[in-house]
């Protein structure tokens, strides 16, 4: 994989969100736009203000979970992580941008930024952008700082339209370069239609614009008192995937709320049913118990690069915690039935606490006794402490040459990169899922 290949996704929103700094650059900046302090303050939060909205509408085209968007970051949850970056950096940006417009008043006399801090009370295009950035700093604190439960996290992201429609008047009603200049108000104004597009693609028209599966629910099986697997039977088309991937799945039954929550599939791609397996962490997977057979489902996907196939290497050293084994089982039930590559070797280390934790683990033993290119390496951390890099290579004498993939808790798969990586491990490969597989 080349560099470009890899960090693709990042340079075209890079490349986007500085395009109205540079049509202004060209056709507004003046010699004497950086010649003074309240001169460089007045363009610099002009810039700053530009390339925030522009983040913030590209920001709304990430969460979309569209198609393309996938391979340009090499997986979903890799969009999401960027997605949460540039929601900060359009933060930054929208916050510097009225305080050094302000600055540039100060600098004549603190009279005249008093007179321009209170003008956006009586101004509506200056009010609106002010509420929007005030809605705005309330939403992504929430979201960054403030532990929620997953259906108050998802009503605060619905609310970041209401930021955006407000951010998005003060941008065309208020006089400013994007109002005089034909190129760069053709370019906002595109922008922000793309992202209004995306907004009600993925909210007010979602049933009937989002692309979904209907399944319904076959069986529910109670594999220890924490985890339950659901087998689900496609209705009407039978949707194709790769083992590791994941889906969103949304059940219609009585008792469970109607949301749809990210699952990894750990079904084999040849079953004609879609099999996942869920932790009870939460009020919402709790109630999953509660499926009975026959409960509608409606499924969105496949999504994730998070597979066998993807990686190319033949030689691959999986490491899993907890329920992060999901990804895992669904690639191995595949290596199982399907004709492996050559020069097929896989070790997985399947970490939990203690032994009764290690729901499949009889059968992960089962195939790795059958089979010669996997190894099974259970580990308990009650007994044989945290893992961690050392213990790993020492257990693995040929992990220079092999591809790492890591999922799990989140902190287990951050400091066991961090401690592959000072071993000398190449850090491209190290591949993990970050994406949050088990929300509540």
């Amino acid at each position: 994989m080349t560099y470009l290949s890899k960090y693709s996704g990042i340079a075209i929103i890079t490349i986007l969100a500085a395009v109205p700094g540079i049509i202004w650059a060209f056709q507004a900046a003046t010699p004497n736009s950086f010649s003074s302090l309240g001169s460089a303050a007045l363009s610099v939060g002009k810039l700053l203000g530009l390339s925030g909205m522009a983040l913030f509408s590209l920001n709304f085209i990430l969460a979309a979970r569209l198609k393309f968007t996938e391979p340009l970051f090499r997986g979903l949850n890799r969009a999401y992580i960027v997605h949460h970056f540039v929601g900060g950096l359009a933060l930054i940006f929208l916050l510097f941008h009225p305080m050094l417009l302000t600055l540039q008043y100060l600098t004549i006399s603190l009279s005249a930024a008093g007179s321009f801090l209170l003008s956006t009370l009586t101004e509506l295009d200056k009010f609106l952008g002010e509420l929007a950035l005030a809605t705005l700093v309330l939403l992504l604190v929430l979201t960054f700082y403030v532990k929620l439960p997953y259906q108050f996290w998802k009503l605060t992201h619905k609310f970041m339209g209401l930021a955006y429609f407000l951010a998005s008047l003060h941008v065309l009603l208020i006089p400013s370069d994007v109002s005089v200049i034909p190129l760069l108000r053709g370019y906002m104004q595109t922008l922000i239609a793309t992202a209004y597009l995306c907004i009600l693609y993925r909210t007010v028209f979602r049933q009937f614009t989002v692309p979904r599966f209907q399944y319904k629910v076959a069986n529910v099986v109670q594999v220890n008192p924490q985890v339950v697997e659901i087998t689900m039977s496609p209705i009407k088309q039978k949707m194709h995937y790769r083992s590791g991937q994941f889906v969103f799945v949304e059940f219609r039954a009585r008792g469970v709320r109607w949301e749809d929550h990210p699952f990894s599939i750990v079904s084999e791609p040849a079953e004609p049913n879609l099999r996942i397996t869920v932790k009870s962490v939460g009020d919402f997977t709790e109630t999953l118990k509660l499926l009975q057979a026959g409960a509608p489902v409606f499924v969105e996907g496949p999504f994730g690069q998070f597979t066998f196939q993807s990686i190319g290497n033949p030689k691959q050293l999986w490491i899993a915690g907890g329920i992060g084994i999901t990804p895992f089982l669904g690639m191995v039930r595949e290596l199982e039935k399907e004709r492996v590559p050559p020069a097929t070797s896989v070790i997985l280390y399947y970490v939990v606490n203690k032994p009764n934790e290690a729901v499949f683990l009889e059968e992960l033993r089962a195939i790795a006794q059958k089979f010669s290119f996997f190894k099974l390496v259970p580990y308990f951390s009650e007994q044989q402490g945290r893992i961690n890099g050392g213990i790993v290579e020492e257990g693995t004498r040929d992990l220079a040459e092999r591809d790492i993939l890591l999922c799990g808790p989140p902190p287990m798969m951050y400091a066991l990169r961090r401690q592959l990586v000072s071993l000398g491990i190449n850090n491209q490969k190290i591949h993990s899922e970050e994406f949050s597989l088990q929300e509540s």
